[in-house]
C-alpha cells in the first residue's frame, strides 16, 4: 500500500510546485504591468512640470519682449521717475512672474518617483525567485 501512496504524493507535490511557479509567474507578470503604468503616469508628471517650466519661461520672455518697453514708459509718466528706473521696476515685476511660474514647475517635478513602488516590489520578488529555497 505504500508504493501506490509514494507516486500519488509526488505527483501532489509536483502539482503544488507547478502551481506555485504559475502563481509566482503570474504576479510578476502582473507586477510588471504595474510598473508600467506607473511609469507612464510618471512620465505625465514630468511632461506637466515640464510644460509648467517653459510656460513660466515663456511667459517671462515674451513679457519682457512685448510688454516691458510700454509699461516702463507708463511707470515713467505716472511715477516721474527716470526712464532706466522705469526699466529697473518693470524688470523686477517680470522677472518675479517668470520666477513663480518656474518655482512652481519645480515643485511639481520633484514629486515624480523615478523608480516606482512596484519595481522594488518585482525586485523583491525577482530576488525571492532566484534564492536556493525557492522551487
Amino acid at each position: 500500500m505504500s508504493k501506490t501512496a509514494a507516486p500519488s504524493e509526488l505527483s501532489q507535490l509536483v502539482e503544488h510546485v507547478t502551481t506555485i511557479v504559475d502563481d509566482a509567474k503570474t504576479l510578476l507578470g502582473q507586477q510588471a504591468q504595474l510598473l508600467r503604468a506607473e511609469a507612464r503616469e510618471e512620465l505625465h508628471h514630468v511632461g506637466a512640470s515640464a510644460t509648467a517650466l517653459a510656460t513660466g519661461a515663456g511667459l517671462a520672455l515674451a513679457g519682457g519682449a512685448m510688454g516691458g518697453v510700454a509699461l516702463v514708459h507708463v511707470i515713467s509718466r505716472v511715477t516721474r521717475l527716470p526712464l532706466w528706473a522705469s526699466y529697473g521696476l518693470a524688470a523686477t515685476g517680470l522677472i518675479t512672474g517668470g520666477a513663480a511660474y518656474i518655482r512652481r514647475g519645480r515643485e511639481e517635478l520633484s514629486r515624480v518617483e523615478l523608480l516606482p513602488k512596484s519595481a522594488e516590489a518585482l525586485q523583491e520578488n525577482l530576488e525571492w525567485l532566484q534564492s536556493p529555497a525557492s522551487p
